[in-house]
């Protein structure tokens, strides 16, 4: 990929299953917060997401055979009325992640940055003139990671307006820890299996 420019890079689309692969919900043997984890990586990365109709409702396939089908709307109308559990739950941190893409500088026309990887974590900034948007994934349990406020793009004395953090699939919360008596602002990021965004004002 290092041959291809920012701008293709950009403009090109990205997903994690289509008509001619597995459900991307049946790669992860069914797992609902692995799922999300991967739809929050699609979300969140460079690129223009595109996502296979079903898997909003998660829609599971094997072949092409059995991911060729048609849209299961009775699916749809029935999770609009279920209580936030389950695949409730899973359509509506989804879609409270697009309106997260939608409203975020970074998320759209942000740079790239890694800042860390592990066997089941990633983490990066991706950052605007505006914004920097943090992201970090867990698929399996492993340590929390600390990074201080440098290192991750968040300012050093953040007031309650300039930084929010959204957690998908754990419930485990983000933790920031102020400067003082010499130490460095901190963020504490969870070794819970979900998707950890931290979006940061830039002065």
């Amino acid at each position: 990929s290092a041959n291809v420019s920012w701008e293709a890079r950009q403009a090109s689309m990205t997903m994690l299953d289509s008509h001619d692969t597995a459900r991307f919900r049946t790669v992860v043997g069914g797992d609902r917060v692995r799922h999300l984890v991967g739809l929050t990586a699609m979300l969140t990365m460079p690129g223009v997401p595109t996502l296979f109709a079903g898997s909003e409702v998660g829609c599971e396939g094997h072949s092409i055979d059995t991911t060729r089908v048609p849209f299961p709307w009775d699916r749809l109308a029935e999770l609009d009325e279920m209580e936030l559990v389950g695949d409730g739950q899973f359509l509506n941190d989804l879609r409270t992640l697009i309106v997260l893409r939608r409203r975020s500088d970074a998320l759209q026309h942000g740079s790239m940055r890694w800042v860390d990887a592990t066997d089941h974590s990633v983490t990066f900034v991706r950052e605007s003139a505006t914004e920097n948007m943090l992201v970090h994934l867990v698929r399996l349990p492993c340590t929390s990671r600390t990074f201080t406020a440098e290192e991750v793009g968040v300012i050093e004395h953040p007031d309650a307006d300039d930084w929010c953090a959204v957690e998908f699939g754990a419930g485990n919360l983000v933790e920031l820890h102020l400067a003082s008596r010499g130490e460095p602002t901190t963020i504490v990021l969870p070794g819970t299996p979900g998707a950890y965004l931290v979006s940061c004002a830039r002065r």
